[in-house]
């Protein structure tokens, strides 16, 4: 899928390796591992009504289904046409 947005994010050097031997780890890029953490994130997030407790509890919001995750993290995300969806629900 193309990606029509970059965000640049500063890390120092210690977060970009951790972050590179975690996506190494599970066997997908740092820019997948990234997308899969915001996607989970925002999911979470309006799972709870927009209320979130620190600290997060991924394997909570991931699940255990590595497979499952990577999908999410590889499909596109329209905010505008998921509110428009649940709010037409209900």
């Amino acid at each position: 899928m193309r990606k029509e947005a970059s965000l640049p994010v500063r890390l120092d050097p210690e977060e970009k390796r951790q972050l590179q031997a975690i996506a190494e780890r599970m066997k997908i890029t740092v820019s997948t591992l990234i997308r899969l953490l915001v996607s989970s994130y925002v999911e979470y997030y309006e799972r709870q009504g927009g209320r979130v407790t620190m600290p997060l509890e991924w394997s909570e919001i991931l699940g255990t289904d590595l497979a499952a995750a990577r999908k999410v993290a590889d499909k596109p995300i329209s905010y505008v046409e998921k509110k428009t969806r649940s709010g037409a629900g209900g």
